[in-house]
């Protein structure tokens, strides 16, 4: 077993000493093996009030902003020392001002897509446009790629980011069929 992991892991690299791409479904579960470790020592030593996390992305929600600082610190000494992993500068704030997760910023009346998402995704949908013009993309091929990007922007509040995405860079010709209602304004 080990050798077939150490195969997968040798497998790929793009730069000496890093690992498997983020794309690949490997990486998604060596890292969940990896940090599942640290989920029970949040969920089981620390005891937020709240939980989540999604492969290096976590929230912890607590009403005292001391104990989750010192939540914080905790976790970091533990992925330093027993993870060996570096951990991104956290966000702390209230949950009104809304949640930046996943690429979105979640707030009680919607999901909405963070500014760096929404240029990320102009960027995929003018270079999957450009490889069409350049033919080396097919159609069928650039409809899927398409299909990815319009499912990640569908999650939040994006009908005209969505409208201007396609229809802005003449990939649909009729906007009306993306959005239910849809009347140009």
């Amino acid at each position: 077993m080990l050798a077939l992991l150490y195969g997968i892991i040798d497998s790929y690299e793009k730069t000496p000493g890093a690992g498997l791409p983020i794309g690949n479904l490997t990486s998604q579960f060596f890292a969940n093996l990896y940090v599942s470790s640290l989920d029970h020592y949040i969920l089981e030593t620390l005891k937020p009030a709240a939980y989540c996390r999604y492969m290096d992305d976590m929230v912890l929600w607590h009403k005292d902003k001391q104990e989750l600082q010192t939540a914080l610190e905790a976790i970091d000494r533990y992925t330093g020392e027993v993870l060996h992993l570096e951990l991104k500068k956290p966000v702390v704030g209230k949950t009104a001002q809304g949640l930046p997760f996943l690429g979105f910023l979640i707030k009680s009346g919607g999901i909405y897509l963070l500014r760096k998402s929404k240029r990320r995704m102009k960027d995929r949908v003018a270079a999957i446009k450009q490889a069409l013009a350049d033919k080396s993309l097919t159609e069928e091929h650039a409809a899927a790629r398409l299909q990815s990007v319009y499912a990640a922007v569908a999650l939040a509040r994006t009908r005209s980011l969505r409208v201007r995405l396609w229809y802005g860079n003449g990939l649909v010709k009729d906007p009306s069929g993306l959005e239910p209602g849809y009347t140009g304004r």
